[in-house]
């Protein structure tokens, strides 16, 4: 009997010498409020995990030897190493954890910002597109006069009536005042000696009578005067890059859009700038 009571009282010791080192062990890494949250849950269930999860650690403490030697400076050093490198595992662990968290919630908002961007690019060339024929379809009515003689500075002219004289004489039409909106001429004059005369833009009243006037443009061949159809600027470059395309023989525009002919005869109509891809044989 007096034996059980020896063990007993030195399982008690030993129960005590353990609630100790927990109870300073905690103290030690609680203080610094920064490490509570995340160590505490981790600090309790190491040191239980670590201590009571071998018979042979619950026979030792049972013991009055073990209890002397859980009092020993070097147990006590063996034991706060093993239970700080659990510790350093546990944290370890946490903040990759942590890391690999935050890097992927990072990743997912870049690319929902990319995906959002690319839609956005899309919309806004969608938008620019229309805008486009919004405007080149204000200038349905309108066509291009190039190489009629202008006259000298400080003179007063009448567009209107030389935009009639030529398309009586050159095209056979019959055109009047009353077929014409307005007309006037383009590019402000900078010099009294240009070296050719500004185009004049004419809108016509009807788009009947500005296609009649359109489609007899080649009887202007030879005369130093040509028609072309008011386009808007990108329309204009589109045009620019068919004509002088390596795979085009010559380009033109039909109601605002951009037509290249390629050298084997067969017709590409164009739209948009990347439709230069089209071109390629």
């Amino acid at each position: 009997m007096a034996e059980g009571l020896r063990k007993k009282k030195g399982g008690q010791e030993g129960a005590a010498d353990f609630d100790e080192i927990k109870r300073k062990l905690a103290n030690s890494l609680l203080s610094d409020s920064s490490f509570t949250d995340k160590l505490i849950e981790c600090i309790s269930s190491t040191i239980v995990d670590t201590l009571l999860k071998t018979e042979s650690f619950m026979s030792t403490l049972s013991s009055e030897a073990a209890s002397k030697l859980g009092k020993t400076s070097q147990f006590k050093q063996e034991l706060k190493s093993e239970i700080v490198d659990d510790i350093k595992e546990n944290v370890t662990q946490n903040v990759y954890q942590g890391i690999q968290f935050d890097h992927g919630n990072l990743a997912d908002e870049v690319n929902n910002l990319k995906h959002k961007m690319s839609l956005l690019e899309g919309e806004n060339q969608t938008l620019r597109d229309e805008l486009d024929c919004l405007e080149q379809y204000g200038r349905r009515n309108c066509l291009l006069i190039h190489g009629l003689p202008e006259k000298s500075t400080g003179s007063v002219e009448d567009t209107d009536e030389a935009v009639i004289n030529v398309i009586r004489e050159k095209l056979n039409v019959e055109l009047s005042r009353n077929d014409i909106d307005r007309s006037h001429r383009l590019i402000r004059r900078r010099s009294s000696t240009l070296a050719k005369p500004r185009p004049i833009i004419v809108k016509f009243a009807r788009y009947n009578k500005r296609s009649e006037v359109f489609r007899k443009k080649k009887h202007l061949k030879g005369s130093g005067v040509s028609i072309s159809e008011s386009l808007t600027s990108k329309r204009q470059a589109l045009l620019t890059a068919a004509d002088s395309h390596p795979e085009t023989s010559t380009a033109w525009s039909m109601d605002g859009r951009i037509i290249g002919l390629l050298h084997n005869g067969k017709k590409i109509v164009l739209e948009k700038q990347k439709d230069i891809n089209k071109l390629q044989s």
